[in-house]
């Protein structure tokens, strides 16, 4: 009986507590659209105005460039890696779209565990690169690291979305 009033007395916190845990995530997955709409639009605009793989590549950065210019300290490196984190997240959603849209493609079970294998090694190789990269000089690290993650997020999202037309 001890152990099931303990329980009645904890499960108002339990309650509080996932109360907490789901109005954070609501919160933050609305300051994420709010964040990641004003990109999303430049580069849907950018790519638009393409015709090449190439052309498009040139459309990932274009909107953190366009941030950058747009702020009073946009040219510090705190304020172009905000800009490159707004984009990033333009650029991830759009990979993670195209991610599961070649997933639901997939015919058998086999190819969906290639395809997630294959996922899970390019996420390793970015990671790795953009790493390697950052330590090349540690005063711009977050910076250099933020455009390289941009970059090759973006390039794997054009990737993907190209195999799926």
């Amino acid at each position: 009986m001890e152990g099931i009033l303990m329980m009645l007395v904890k499960l108002p916190r339990l309650r509080l507590c996932l109360v907490g845990i789901v109005a954070w995530a609501l919160c933050t997955s609305t300051s994420y659209a709010q964040d990641e709409q004003p990109y999303r639009q430049s580069i849907e605009e950018c790519l638009a105005a393409t015709d090449t793989f190439g052309e498009k590549v040139d459309c990932i950065g274009q909107p953190a460039h366009e941030c950058m210019a747009n702020r009073s300290d946009g040219d510090t490196a705190e304020a172009m890696t905000e800009c490159y984190e707004g984009v990033l997240q333009s650029w991830d959603a759009r990979l993670s779209e195209a991610y599961s849209a070649m997933q639901a493609e997939q015919s058998t079970e086999l190819l969906r565990t290639q395809l997630l294998d294959a996922h899970r090694t390019w996420l390793s190789f970015r990671d790795g690169m953009c790493e390697f990269i950052s330590v090349q000089d540690p005063t711009i690290a977050n910076l250099s690291e933020m455009q390289c993650v941009t970059q090759l997020t973006g390039e794997q999202a054009l990737r993907l979305e190209s195999m799926l037309e």
